[in-house]
């Protein structure tokens, strides 16, 4: 969805570009460090700002205007620099941003100046410096502020300060999507649909609607749920009949309950069940289920939380 809101805009631009500039030829807009004399740091901040984020939307148009074009086979992702000569370097398509850039934009040759693409060619970050003045610095999308300015920032320590914040932010994101590091009944049941066969729908408990009266009492497990397995016959959607995930604080509860839910099979046959334990996690099968079918979900659980280790 990003990749596509950033085709979206970037093609919308470059569709405008070229309405202006089908009878005339194109002037690169003109860098921070024109008329700038005797601005304040704050001004020259502002101004050097504005021009990180211009060159990062000129940037997105160039990137993505070749992406498109070659059917997703070129992608910009990775870090481009300007070297000694001016030119920059780095990536893949470095010749063909820094010719389509420089097109667009005045880019002085003694400022120093870093584009970053992430995997998607969208703009990771983007730091500008002007080489003759180390109050002109800016960058985008985490702008440079007057503090880092006046407690001496340079611009190598900026670029090392937004490298790190991006990575943070990808950190932050893999956390946000991958797999919980402690189970929960929940995350159990998801697991399970995804990996085997037959599972319907299922009921997750809370201490006012758990039937037995355990969930969150002292030594008993901390979250629930029953599920239905589509072979067995069911009768209400929310009393599913095939299994049940329970999930403890630590492996000692889960095999207490375990062993009380055994003794109560071999008592009265009719509370026979398949129960298993991985950890803090006990995994109940209905005994209608034949032995076959029913290893598949052991099997499912000791994957899933070979995954959290």
């Amino acid at each position: 969805m990003k990749k596509l809101i950033t085709s979206i805009i970037a093609l919308t631009m470059i569709i405008s570009l070229i309405g202006c500039s089908s009878k005339e030829e194109s002037i690169p807009e003109s860098s921070p460090t024109t008329e700038q004399h005797g601005a304040s740091i704050a001004d020259k901040v502002a101004n050097a700002n504005d021009f990180a984020e211009k060159i990062a939307q000129y940037s997105t148009i160039i990137a993505t205007d070749i992406e498109v074009r070659s059917n997703g086979a070129k992608s910009f992702r990775g870090v481009y620099t300007l070297d000694y000569t001016g030119k920059l370097t780095g990536g893949d398509y470095s010749d063909v941003l820094d010719t389509e850039l420089k097109n667009n934009i005045e880019i002085p040759d003694d400022c120093e100046l870093t584009i970053a693409f992430d995997d998607l060619t969208c703009i990771e970050y983007v730091v500008y410096a002007d080489g003759k003045d180390r109050e002109n610095m800016g960058a985008y999308p985490d702008i440079v502020t007057v503090e880092e300015i006046e407690n001496g920032n340079t611009y190598s320590s900026i670029c090392r300060d937004r490298a790190s914040n991006s990575e943070e932010s990808k950190k932050e994101k893999d956390e946000e999507t991958a797999l919980p590091k402690v189970a929960t009944a929940s995350s159990v049941m998801e697991y399970l649909k995804a990996n085997t066969a037959n599972i319907g729908n299922f009921v997750e408990y809370d201490e006012r609607t758990d039937t037995n009266g355990l969930l969150g009492r002292p030594n008993q497990y901390t979250s629930k749920i029953n599920f239905a397995i589509t072979s067995l016959e069911q009768t209400d959607e929310n009393d599913p009949i095939g299994g049940s995930i329970e999930v403890f604080d630590c492996n000692e509860d889960a095999v207490a309950r375990q062993e009380y839910i055994q003794a109560l099979g071999k008592k009265m046959s009719v509370l026979a069940e398949y129960n298993y334990v991985n950890d803090y996690v006990l995994l109940r099968i209905n005994h209608d289920i034949t032995p076959s079918d029913e290893k598949q979900y052991e099997k499912a659980l000791d994957s899933y939380m070979d995954s959290l280790s």
